[in-house]
């Protein structure tokens, strides 16, 4: 049941908002598959560099990533409410739940871990380099740093592969 007027699939109005979302999940989910590489290359190079380069990945992600991503989901419901498809069919049933898991997920988990590597970086980056001569381990942020980043790798693989269930969803619409 469309809660707006059904606009025809060949109408500039659909069309605009296919544009919209089409849109933001290139920008939004395209941009998810840079960051693993931004990771990698801020993990060569230590202290203030790889700091700046970790702080810059969430700085952008926050101006870029997620509001484009959540953009996706409104214009997709948009397109919902106004177009050929209805609430009941199944790859809307599917879709509308995992895209709220995913931003749950990425919101509560990903990003707080992201935000936390972020402070790590600081502090090791503060730090300086160890003292000559001292043999001793390395220090507690970078152990934790190293922790987070193989949740990062794992949470972001996550995000990946519902993104990757919700594009099969959308472009075959099976069920």
């Amino acid at each position: 049941m469309h809660i707006l007027a059904t606009l025809a699939l060949d109408s500039t109005g659909y069309r605009l908002l296919l544009l919209g979302h089409l849109l933001c999940v290139i920008v939004g989910f395209g941009s998810t598959f840079v960051y693993p590489f931004l990771g990698i290359e801020a993990s060569k190079r230590r202290g203030a560099i790889g700091a700046a380069m970790t702080e810059t990945a969430n700085h952008i992600g926050h101006i870029v990533t997620s509001p484009f991503i959540l953009a996706s989901g409104v214009f997709g419901a948009l397109l919902v409410a106004v177009g050929a498809y209805d609430w009941s069919d199944r790859f809307v049933q599917i879709s509308i739940p995992l895209f709220l898991i995913a931003v749950a997920f990425s919101f509560g988990v990903h990003q707080p871990n992201l935000k936390r590597m972020e402070e790590l970086g600081n502090e090791l980056a503060a730090m300086g380099p160890p003292p000559a001569g001292s043999a001793g381990g390395p220090p507690p942020q970078a152990v934790e740093m190293e922790r987070r980043g193989k949740a990062a790798a794992r949470n972001g693989g996550i995000l990946h592969v519902m993104f990757a269930v919700l594009l099969v969803l959308m472009v075959w619409r099976p069920l």
